[in-house]
């Protein structure tokens, strides 16, 4: 049976707390949403729209599990499963206040 992106992403989530917690990130890199489905407004707290650019923070305990740290419409970062995605400007190393 195939997951969707929405629920792994939950999964991975669930079992590791830590991921939630954001940390001073940085690297930084630019991303454009491929696919929104599931994560839409006002259906969901986190909320992305296909086409946009968004900022993506660098969690490498995220990346081993195919996951982004994605700032979205809430201002706020998530995971997001990284297929969703496709990199526009590779990770710059500029510190976060």
């Amino acid at each position: 049976m195939h997951e969707s992106p929405r629920r792994r992403a939950e999964a991975v989530a669930a079992k590791a707390p830590a991921f939630l917690e954001a940390e001073q990130h940085r690297h930084m890199a630019q991303v454009i949403c491929l696919d929104n489905r599931g994560y839409k407004a006002p259906l969901q707290k986190a909320s992305l729209k296909r086409g946009k650019s968004y900022v993506a923070l660098r969690d490498r305990r995220a990346e081993r599990y195919g996951l982004l740290r994605v700032i979205d419409e809430s201002g706020d970062s998530y995971l997001y499963p990284q297929e969703m995605f496709r990199i526009r400007i590779r990770a710059t190393e500029q510190p976060l206040d």
